[in-house]
Formats: structure tokens, C-alpha cells, sequence
């Protein structure tokens, strides 16, 4: 996976992803990759090795940049672009700004607290701090989204 245009054998891996993509399943016309998790959203191009070995220093195929020949394909990753940060004023209504990437009418936003981060269940404290909690989007396009918490 390298930055989207790049030329495959000739591009610097995107570390973006936690892992680096490795076959786990195969078939005669398909291969299945994990790269872990997306750590930013953007958009990349899945280069591809058809287990070839270019010559460099040791034999193993694919174990080198040059050695991914082939353009597999495009990947979006889409999500907030994250870091952003908000201000909101008690007893008034909070509406934020959420920039990203392919952001969806579907997509929600939600208010936790700090010490317990987006993965885990929504502190108490946070739940009760806000109208409505985790609200979809009203208004925005694909890259930018309102969210509206009520007071806070």
C-alpha cells in the first residue's frame, strides 16, 4: 500500500496501516491481504507481488519494494482526520465541525471522556453531560459534517 499515483516498484510503503499486508487466504483467483488497521483516512494504491524475487540482497520474493511489479487496485480509507478539537460553553448548545474523508449521512459523532477514549463504552460522566450523546450528521457533505450535542 503506498500513497495514492505512486509508481508501485518505485514508492516508500504508506505506514498508515498497523500491519504490513500479508496474504491470509488464497485462491487460484484471489488473495485476501490484512493490513491491520487503518491509522488515518486518505486514499492509496494496493501495489501487488506476484512472488517475485528483483535480485536484491536475499532470495525471498516480495521482500523488497522494487519486487511489487503490479498495481492492484485503489483503497479509501475514510474517517474524521482526527486531532481536531472542539470548544463548547455550558447551558448552550454544542454544535461541531467534523472534518474527513468520504464521511457518510449514516456517520455519528460521540462525546466521551477523555480518560476513556473512543474504542470503550461511554463514560457516565460524559453520557450525562450532553442532550443527545452520539447525534448523526445534519448538515455537510462529504467532507465536512455538523453534529449538534445540544448543552452541554
Amino acid at each position: 500500500v503506498v500513497a495514492l499515483g505512486a509508481e508501485c516498484r518505485a514508492a516508500v510503503r504508506a505506514n498508515s496501516f498497523t500491519a504490513n499486508p500479508a496474504a491470509s487466504l488464497a485462491g487460484d483467483q484471489s488473495r485476501e491481504f490484512d493490513a491491520g488497521l487503518a491509522l488515518k483516512e486518505d486514499v492509496f494504491t494496493v501495489c501487488y507481488c506476484a512472488s517475485y524475487d528483483g535480485g536484491d540482497e536475499d532470495t525471498s520474493p516480495c521482500s523488497s519494494i522494487e519486487e511489487f511489479t503490479h498495481e492492484a487496485g485503489t483503497l479509501y480509507v475514510r474517517g474524521a482526520l482526527g486531532g481536531q478539537v472542539y470548544v463548547c460553553v455550558k447551558d448552550i448548545e454544542c454544535t461541531v465541525t467534523i472534518t474527513g474523508h468520504l464521511l457518510d449521512t449514516a456517520d455519528h459523532a460521540q462525546v466521551a471522556d477523555a480518560s476513556g477514549g473512543c474504542a470503550g463504552a461511554l463514560a457516565p460522566v460524559a453520557a450525562a453531560a450532553f442532550d443527545d450523546r452520539a447525534p448523526a450528521a445534519f448538515d455537510g457533505n462529504d467532507t465536512v459534517r455538523l453534529y449538534t450535542f445540544g448543552q452541554a
